[in-house]
């Protein structure tokens, strides 16, 4: 196993009788592209936070390659490039100026890097930040957190406000960086299909507590999802097998989705005369509205 980047134990958050998260453990490995999913107020911001010190855990650790951290540690915040959920820029100054007074803090800024950045995101240097819309300023973030190419990169809803083709650019720009620099990703974002295209691991959150850690592919294939036409018409009632979910029925046609003991279930709809069968794939989205819906 690699050496965990980022690992939480039993981390909990209470803000007086109200709960942000509670007994949050996980592990980041280095050189992963680490999803981290939930809907609003599960808590996916507040667990960021305290990953970057800027909250304190009100019981658990956290450590950052190894080292076990209790608030804002300068020296391993120099590793991490970090987006926020909201926009916080300097609106008075221009990108020039920004630029200026953040890489004196980074000794590994790559000015080659921030002239390609500033190319692909298309940000005027002479224009000061309050004038910029909000993708430009979400581009801005981006650049200030990628051009000292650091070991962690740290993002809250990285492409929020961003246009498609942008976002297309900037997960392709993700997975190019991650692999050439072997850094390690740590993603939360409400667009759960740009997640399914570069991340590896998948944490599910839910009213603050974790529901699942898995790999991409091991998530994926939980649950399968078949598409099948009947020779003949058949009632709901008719399908009722364990481990078996109706998903869409019209007539002959169903979109069936088989939860456990796959083999054993597809045996049983032998009974019936089928013209067609057809396994369909499950997206991230499938499953994370499933997860969600489950009591």
């Amino acid at each position: 196993m690699r050496m965990p980047v980022i690992e939480l134990n039993s981390v909990s958050k209470y803000y007086g009788t109200t709960t942000a998260i509670e007994g949050i453990s996980l592990k980041v490995e280095e050189g992963s592209i680490f999803g981290f999913l939930g809907p609003n107020g599960a808590g996916k911001t507040t667990t960021i936070k305290i990953i970057m010190g800027l909250r304190k855990q009100s019981s658990g650790e956290v450590f950052l390659w190894g080292k076990k951290t209790t608030g804002r540690n300068i020296e391993l915040l120099k590793r991490i490039g970090y987006v926020p959920e909201n926009e916080s820029i300097y609106d008075t100054f221009s990108l020039f100026e920004l630029i200026n007074i953040v890489k004196p803090y980074y000794p590994t800024w790559d000015s080659k890097l921030e002239s390609v950045y500033q190319d692909k995101f298309e940000l005027p240097l002479k224009k000061r930040i309050g004038e910029f819309s909000l993708g430009m300023k979400r581009k801005t973030l981006l650049l200030l957190a990628l051009c000292f190419k650091p070991d962690l990169l740290v993002l809250d809803d990285p492409t929020l406000g961003l246009d498609p083709l942008t976002r297309y650019k900037f997960l392709q720009l993700l997975v190019d960086t991650v692999a050439s620099e072997k850094q390690t990703v740590f993603l939360s974002s409400h667009v759960l299909g740009e997640v399914e295209r570069v991340c590896d691991t998948i944490a599910l959150l839910k009213k603050g507590k974790l529901l699942d850690i898995k790999k991409m592919e091991e998530l994926k294939s939980e649950d399968k999802l078949f598409r099948i036409v009947f020779q003949r018409e058949l009632t709901p009632g008719e399908l009722s097998i364990p481990g078996l979910e109706i998903v869409e029925s019209k007539g002959k046609f169903f979109l069936i989705k088989i939860r456990q003991n796959p083999d054993e279930v597809l045996e049983k709809l032998q009974k019936f005369p089928i013209f067609v069968i057809e396994e369909q794939e499950i997206s991230l989205e499938d499953i994370f509205v499933n997860k969600m819906e489950d009591k």
